[in-house]
């Protein structure tokens, strides 16, 4: 029987950190668990990335032991445009244009 390919799932910077996290990091180990056994294939943007660079040292050394450059996605022109709609039609406050532009990324 062939196995599955991993699906794919964009990671945001909360749950990296959750990792250490007493409360969250249980669950959070057990997803990275699943994902070293192929069932899940982890994917930033380079929002996360920026965030994360001003993170603790073990989040920002988790960050660089799990993801490679190809598991992050691009803010290409498509997602800042519609990251953009987003914050125009109130669907994300102008206060929270990075959360705007990660939810476009992984969306687009």
């Amino acid at each position: 029987m062939p196995l599955s390919p991993p699906i794919d799932l964009y990671l945001d910077t909360s749950v990296i950190g959750g990792y250490f996290d007493d409360e969250f990091a249980e669950p959070t180990r057990e997803l990275w668990r699943q994902m070293d056994a192929g069932r899940y294939r982890f994917l930033i943007s380079p929002v996360v990335t920026r965030e994360i660079a001003r993170a603790p040292e073990p989040v920002q050394l988790l960050l660089a032991s799990t993801f490679t450059q190809a598991d992050s996605l691009p803010a290409s022109a498509e997602a800042q445009e519609l990251a953009g709609q987003y914050v125009q039609h109130g669907v994300v406050s102008s206060t929270y244009e990075a959360d705007a532009l990660r939810v476009a990324i992984a969306t687009v």
